[in-house]
């Protein structure tokens, strides 16, 4: 059930337009960029400057999803804590929606000392939205002119 869409889907149809005549997978897709945020952000700045800013966000997330991937792979609850609290920080301030979301849920689960199983689980799907979010986010940039 592509709506008609082709793959990939055009950051046109990313946007938050029309939501409601979506299915709910194109519903889920508009959640992963805040685009009023980062359209704020880039009219306050040449577009040099934007996709420079831009471009250290998407290095700054890829570290971060390394550093909570890594700590998956070692049970290492700390450095899962470490990477969930920078992504916290990037998706926030750069309208990671459902991205953030999942950070917030990772590191709470850190803090209230739940159990393993749930602090794995939330990290996994933040690595899901994380990477998601990061394609979107790239596509994003690659249309700015």
């Amino acid at each position: 059930m592509n709506a008609g869409y082709k793959k990939p889907v055009p950051i046109t149809h990313l946007s938050p337009v029309s939501w409601g005549e979506r299915p709910l997978v194109e519903q889920r897709r508009a959640y992963a960029l805040d685009y009023d945020l980062l359209n704020m952000l880039r009219k306050n700045q040449s577009n040099d400057k934007f996709i420079h800013l831009m471009e250290q966000c998407v290095s700054d997330i890829k570290e971060s999803l390394h550093i909570v991937g890594d700590g998956l792979a070692n049970n290492d609850f700390l450095t899962i804590e470490r990477g969930s609290h920078k992504l916290k920080s990037l998706a926030g301030t750069f309208g990671l929606e459902d991205t953030f979301k999942l950070a917030v849920l990772t590191n709470e689960a850190h803090h209230k000392n739940e159990p393993e199983s749930l602090i794995k689980k939330h990290a996994t799907d933040l690595l899901a939205s994380g990477q998601y979010s990061l394609r979107t986010l790239q596509v994003y940039i690659s249309g700015i002119e």
